[in-house]
């Protein structure tokens, strides 16, 4: 675990810390942005409409991501100004997802753009960012899954194992599991890992379906589906959470709207 990516020197002004989910949460942007704006204009959408969109979707994405992590988490957080602080991190994906995608879907529409387009040239850029930030989740030692069994191959266990301090040391030592004076954390699944491994399959499908899709929407209606699939496998390593239903209930809404994605793809964009 690398919480901590690494530090610069402002000289009298002290010392900056950039930390590893964030500078990763921050590439998944950046990254995001170039390769969906280059997938746009091949498609011949308009740059201005499609920098706008990602732009608010991006917006409406954190804000929705860290409203999603405040509601599922509320009797954890101490104050009303610990809600608003994202110092401590504390993001829920899938309700930024969620909201992203529906920020990104209206303002196109507003710009006139073909949303379903935008979808399916953003969709290989959204595979990525899942596999950033999942390494990121890994280095700060979030997300993890649950205790790894004795018979573990050993490569596995060395993954999955966090140095004390860490989120998973702490939680086994309130749980008893672990002294407080021991120096690891017991193994536990690199649940983040296994997101990232099958997010990075993603950005295979997403490439291939984007040339052979039959039509618009259709690559990333199978991308999110096959992600939201791939997480709630992933899921099943992890402690049952709040976190973890709701993206069981997300993932459950969007395969009963499929239907009506699909016959989308008959009208006008």
């Amino acid at each position: 675990m690398h919480p901590l990516l690494f530090e610069i020197s402002l000289g009298s002004l002290g010392i900056l810390e950039v930390p590893a989910f964030g500078a990763l949460l921050a590439l998944a942007f950046g990254v995001g942005f170039v390769l969906t704006l280059r997938a746009a204009r091949r498609a011949g959408i308009e740059a201005e409409a499609v920098q706008g969109a990602c732009l608010v979707a991006l917006f409406a994405g954190v804000l929705g991501a860290r409203a999603g992590f405040v509601v599922l988490h509320a009797r954890e957080l101490a104050s009303f100004s610990e809600a608003l602080s994202l110092r401590n991190g504390g993001l829920s994906g899938t309700v930024g997802l969620v909201t992203g995608a529906g920020a990104l879907a209206f303002e196109a529409r507003r710009r006139r753009a073909s949303w379903r387009h935008l979808f399916d040239c953003a969709a290989p850029a959204f595979a990525i960012g899942v596999v950033l930030t999942r390494v990121g989740c890994w280095l700060d030692g979030c997300d993890f899954g649950r205790r790894l069994p004795a018979a573990a191959p050993g490569w596995l266990a060395r993954l999955g194992a966090f140095p004390a301090r860490s989120p998973a040391f702490i939680e086994q030592v309130v749980a008893h599991e672990l002294p407080a004076d021991a120096l690891r954390a017991l193994p536990v699944h690199p649940s983040e890992l296994y997101e990232g491994l099958a997010a990075l399959v993603l950005v295979a499908v997403a490439l291939v379906l984007g040339r052979r899709a039959p039509g618009a929407g259709f690559t990333a209606i199978a991308v999110l589906l096959l992600y939201g699939a791939a997480r709630i496998g992933v899921d099943f390593t992890r402690v049952a959470s709040a976190d973890v239903w709701c993206a069981r209930v997300v993932f459950a809404v969007a395969l009963g709207l499929t239907p009506w994605w699909l016959r989308l793809r008959w009208r006008p964009a």
